[in-house]
């Protein structure tokens, strides 16, 4: 059975916008060092487009030489950025694995342009903190963030509803609640 991602409902809060993180555009992960090697060459193509259409309005976090960014902190990066975008290790070959990028990010309170897994788009629907594009389309990935980066009342409406959506439906709490659900249909409490 398949169990998708939680994340820890208490930190589902917006951030406070913080000058150091301000940028229209930002990825926040692994960037400059990539644990799934057989996925690099991907995250890199995508990096490397985003630093030829946004130059200095994208930023990659945490800085070189930093610890990633974790907490609350995280929380005000997010608030201190326009659109995310997102990756998915093994998006261009998987229709169901997902981290827990696409819920935290979106719980956080961020807005998200992310590769279109099919488990992603069934769990969390277009304009509910997130916008899709078809994996390794770069130019579809740039049209979509540009979309967002125009529309500031849109992304805002995204945002709310992605966030509300991620605290109902992919915390912890809800996530367990689920599996024990599917062991009680399947008779282990007897």
């Amino acid at each position: 059975r398949w169990l998708p991602p939680g994340v820890y409902g208490p930190e589902c809060v917006d951030g406070t916008p913080r000058d150091e993180y301000r940028s229209d555009v930002a990825f926040v992960g692994s960037w400059f060092a990539y644990a799934h090697i057989e996925h690099w060459g991907y995250r890199s193509a995508m990096l490397n487009a985003l630093r030829e259409r946004y130059g200095d309005r994208f930023a990659c976090w945490p800085k070189l030489g930093e610890d990633a960014v974790r907490n609350e902190a995280l929380n005000d990066l997010y608030a201190s950025v326009k659109v995310v975008a997102g990756d998915a290790c093994l998006a261009h070959r998987s229709t169901r694995y997902m981290s827990d990028r696409l819920p935290e990010t979106i719980g956080r309170g961020a807005f998200i342009v992310h590769p279109a897994i099919p488990a992603a788009v069934e769990l969390f629907p277009e304009g509910m903190g997130v916008s899709y594009y078809p994996p390794g389309d770069w130019n579809a990935m740039c049209e979509r963030v540009d979309w967002w980066l125009a529309h500031d009342d849109e992304r805002e409406e995204a945002r709310r509803k992605g966030q509300a959506h991620v605290r109902a439906t992919a915390t912890y709490e809800v996530r367990m609640e689920q599996m024990l659900a599917v062991l009680e249909a399947e008779g282990a409490f007897k």
